[in-house]
């Protein structure tokens, strides 16, 4: 672990919100913000760094758009969509078990 603070600007904070909603590994988002990749996981993984806040906020922001696409599907009569649905339940209920 690093005992490096990873200190981004609000420019960068809304960059990484931008780029986490175009779904980019923050691997790449690392190096394209010309930041160490170890230290912006680390950063990210901590529930109170506002990396992390930036991130989810860009990466949720697609996902429900995603997941309302697939529920809309589903109630069309998709069996693949149903299952997919299924799936962000499952995934829904490990997350509220990690609470």
């Amino acid at each position: 672990m690093f005992n490096h603070e990873l200190n981004l600007t609000d420019e960068q904070l809304s960059e990484v919100t931008r780029l986490a909603s175009l779904l980019t590994p923050p691997s790449e988002i690392a190096c394209l913000l010309g930041v160490s990749e170890d230290i912006f996981k680390s950063s990210v993984r901590r529930h109170d760094h506002p990396l992390r806040i930036a991130y989810l906020k860009g990466y949720s922001s697609t996902m429900q758009k995603l997941r309302k696409n697939q529920i809309d599907v589903a109630e069309a009569g998709s069996p693949m969509a149903v299952a997919t649905c299924r799936q962000f339940c499952t995934e829904i209920s490990y997350d509220l078990d990690d609470i």
